[in-house]
């Protein structure tokens, strides 16, 4: 008798035990087969955008979070984080984080801190429309295949520069940097050698003195150029056919 005991207690333990494994591996698999998403995005970045996103998420139903981002990163290369968790209900929460655009480049596109170029509407009207710009007169120096000279020289322009000043750059790597405050006062220089601090505030110097004696008008079609390519010399000349563009 007390043999059958041990053993109907075996046979009970034994199938406790399945029952209990079944039933954890089904909610372990049930955490991976995420069937709706609670998708939160940086508000900076657009409408447009975020429907895309959002799509593409529910496309990848069921990818671990890890792949998820990596993926996000390659189609949407302003994500810069992403927070995900699961929710009681079996959801996945995903909060992106995006990069901050910090420059116009041919009003079409947006480079962003992170030094990537991407379409400029991928942000909100609001975020772009103060931004500082830079035209890149080249042909072939156009859209998202900028050289990556051209990228490396706008993502290291310096901050007080760019806040300046609208920056245009040639394919002869000459470059012109446009008073904000006067527009027809522009700096001309080399790519791979911006002018030092204190030569702008010389340059400033020369434009606030024209401001005063009337050779520079605000508004004016004539445009004067300081030419500082020579080392350390300020070479001026006006040009009588608009603001200069290179």
């Amino acid at each position: 008798m007390e043999r059958r005991l041990t053993r109907s207690y075996m046979t009970y333990g034994v199938i406790g035990s399945l029952l209990l494994g079944c039933f954890f591996y089904f909610v372990t698999c049930c955490i991976y087969q995420v069937s709706q998403y609670k998708i939160y995005i940086d508000p900076i970045v657009s409408q447009v955008s975020s429907d895309s996103i959002a799509t593409y998420i529910k496309k990848m139903n069921g990818t671990e979070p890890e792949v998820l981002f990596k993926n996000l990163q390659k189609t949407f290369p302003f994500i810069k984080s992403m927070r995900a968790r699961y929710l009681a209900d079996g959801k996945l929460k995903v909060s992106l984080k995006s990069f901050v655009p910090r420059l116009k480049v041919n009003k079409e596109f947006a480079l962003t801190e992170n030094g990537e170029l991407v379409a400029l509407n991928s942000f909100v009207s609001s975020c772009t429309e103060r931004l500082p710009s830079l035209t890149v007169c080249a042909d072939d120096q156009v859209g998202p295949l900028l050289s990556d000279d051209v990228l490396a020289f706008a993502h290291e322009l310096p901050a007080d520069l760019i806040a300046q000043c609208n920056i245009t750059l040639t394919e002869k790597n000459d470059v012109s940097l446009q008073d904000h405050a006067t527009s027809n006062f522009v700096i001309r220089c080399c790519s791979k050698k911006l002018p030092s601090h204190a030569l702008r505030e010389q340059c400033k110097k020369i434009k606030n003195e024209f401001l005063d004696t009337g050779l520079l008008c605000d508004g004016d079609s004539d445009c004067w150029i300081a030419d500082v390519r020579f080392g350390d010399q300020i070479v001026l000349y006006r040009q009588r056919e608009g603001v200069w563009c290179g």
